[in-house]
């Protein structure tokens, strides 16, 4: 026997956003199974599929689209996809107008981001997840062989990690940026559907953690966010460096609330790990958040 088929990951598209600067995009199934043994017997003589849970965990480098479309509660759909582009033996890809490709259409989806991470020189990405639900007719997953057509490869967006700034003071020597929003999830369905039928965020608990070699940076441990808070996420500029501090093509991460914790001092040079616990206000009604995410802005380092 030879090998005869062999594909890789082309694009994953949420509603009118193809993302095509993955590290991974899988549509795993998470199927239950459901062996009966009779009373007395030695093994299982009954096997069925008791239901699964269809999901597409994925890592992005677009993260302005991303961050545009989900926000930091989600959002969900009709015709979200994965596609898996067909190789050829002896030679390089299968045209794309050739209907062998692979697509896994979710019907109805709901996606939400779960953590984003930068670095000096280091490019940033998004990690999240899509839900394939189940609408009482179609499969969460269905698969069939297609042509691509209008879902074109792009590497436009590039971000790594640019000033970070406390009180409109930048904090030097950052680096190792991550943010875990920490979703809590609902997930449910019923009368033995075969698939999730409901899927919504439950409760956010943000959390930003960096590393710096800044000296100040040990007196944060125990105090809180009493202006802002912010980190800039900057764009790298095809054939050339970075977008200018000025253009408007830069990711800006604002805390308004938190409080700041030292978790220790290692390395040489030392570097000090900083986490802020992330925290909406009393005074902030039913519009608050516990922090904001914008896309296509300046640098901005103020208080």
């Amino acid at each position: 026997m030879t090998v005869q088929n062999v594909e890789l990951l082309h694009g994953l598209k949420l509603g009118s956003n193809f993302f095509s600067q993955l590290e991974n995009a899988d549509p795993t199934f998470n199927d239950e199974q459901f062996p009966v043994t009779a009373s007395g017997d030695t093994h299982p003589r009954f096997i069925s599929l008791n239901g699964s849970k269809e999901e597409v965990p994925f890592a992005t480098h677009q993260i302005g689209t991303l961050l545009a479309q989900l926000g930091l509660f989600g959002a969900g759909g009709t015709g979200a996809y994965v596609l898996f582009r067909k190789v050829a033996n002896k030679s390089t890809r299968v045209g794309a107008a050739t209907a062998e490709h692979t697509k896994f259409t979710m019907a109805s989806w709901f996606s939400y981001l779960m953590s984003l991470s930068a670095g000096h020189r280091q490019q940033a990405v998004a990690r999240g997840r899509v839900i394939a639900l189940y609408d009482g007719t179609n499969s969460p997953f269905v698969r069939s062989s297609v042509a691509i057509s209008s879902d074109t490869p792009s590497t436009a967006e590039s971000f790594v990690l640019g000033p970070i700034a406390h009180n409109g003071t930048k904090i030097g020597g950052c680096d190792n940026f991550s943010m875990d929003l920490a979703p809590n999830m609902i997930e449910l369905a019923d009368e033995s559907d075969q698939g999730t039928t409901f899927c919504a965020i439950n409760t956010i608990s943000p959390v930003i953690t960096f590393t710096t070699t800044a000296l100040a940076a040990e007196l944060l441990r125990g105090t809180g966010v009493t202006t802002s808070f912010k980190i800039n996420l900057l764009r790298r500029k095809p054939d050339g460096y970075l977008y200018g501090p000025l253009e408007t093509q830069h990711i800006v991460i604002n805390v308004a609330r938190g409080m700041f914790f030292v978790n220790g001092l290692s390395g040489n040079p030392t570097q000090k790990q900083v986490s802020l616990l992330c925290r909406g206000t009393d005074a902030g009604g039913y519009t608050d958040v516990p922090l904001t995410m914008t896309v296509n802005s300046a640098v901005d380092t103020a208080a």
